[in-house]
């Protein structure tokens, strides 16, 4: 039996360049989209475990409907303060795509 040997060029890649482009820019995508949700996830399970142990604690049962837009605009003052972090990963990929 015949071994085949095949030797690996490194000089020239293989991969076609459109697929090459692709697969980076679908990686660029799942960075963008993990760097931006990552922060507001934490802070969703952080404000809602908070306000559970609120209402918990409050004896009305009304209260964790007045919570309710207090989460909302905890959710928007994360969305601000993490802003400038999602604009400067937005700004890179935007660069790095053209």
């Amino acid at each position: 039996m015949r071994q085949y040997m095949y030797r690996v060029d490194s000089t020239r890649s293989q991969v076609n360049p459109r697929r090459r482009r692709l697969a980076a820019f679908g990686l660029l995508a799942f960075a963008v989209s993990a760097l931006s949700a990552a922060p507001l996830l934490a802070a969703a399970v952080v404000l809602e475990l908070a306000f559970a142990m609120i209402a918990r604690a409050a004896s009305p049962a009304q209260v964790h409907a007045l919570l309710a837009p207090v989460r909302a605009l905890g959710l928007l003052a994360i969305v601000a303060i993490v802003l400038d972090r999602i604009a400067g990963v937005l700004a890179i990929a935007v660069g790095s795509s053209s």
